[in-house]
């Protein structure tokens, strides 16, 4: 018998009260996709913590603010997600920077934050010795694997 490994439950309204429903049953899950569920950075928490196997998690698009940024690159317990997006979360530029400073995300090869960040952000985010591995989107790709003359001229 198999399991149940992909979950895509975007654009269902699920709100806090659909997300504390479905925390039973989120053990097994390897890709979640949550994206417009008016899901806030209170039910994250909870959530980061019923997800131990999760390999892509998608909270795009929900008003979860920096707090869920700063939950996440303090992700309790579990090793993170190598893949996470948080683009239109309301995240700003002190939640895009959250992650750069966590040795926890190391595993992290993707993060798009979409953050009303400036250059400052972007940089500190994709030199971040924390994120070795990430190609970061905030809010355009900037990729790791750039040279770092490239990156200090800004290309």
């Amino acid at each position: 018998a198999g399991r149940l490994r992909i979950v895509d439950l975007s654009s269902n309204g699920l709100g806090a009260a659909g997300a504390h429903a479905l925390l039973p049953a989120l053990g097994p899950i390897e890709r979640l996709d949550l994206a417009n569920n008016d899901l806030t950075s209170d039910v994250v928490r909870e959530l980061l913590a019923a997800l131990p196997n999760i390999r892509v998690l998608t909270l795009r698009t929900n008003p979860l603010g920096d707090a869920a940024a700063e939950l996440i690159a303090e992700w309790p317990g579990a090793t993170p997600p190598p893949t996470l997006d948080l683009g239109d979360t309301g995240t700003t530029a002190r939640g895009a920077l959250a992650p750069a400073p966590s040795g926890r995300l190391a595993n992290l090869r993707l993060l798009r934050i979409d953050a009303q960040s400036d250059t400052a952000t972007r940089r500190a985010l994709t030199r971040s010795r924390h994120l070795p591995l990430a190609k970061i989107y905030a809010p355009g790709p900037l990729d790791r694997s750039l040279s770092k003359s490239k990156r200090h001229r800004g290309a």
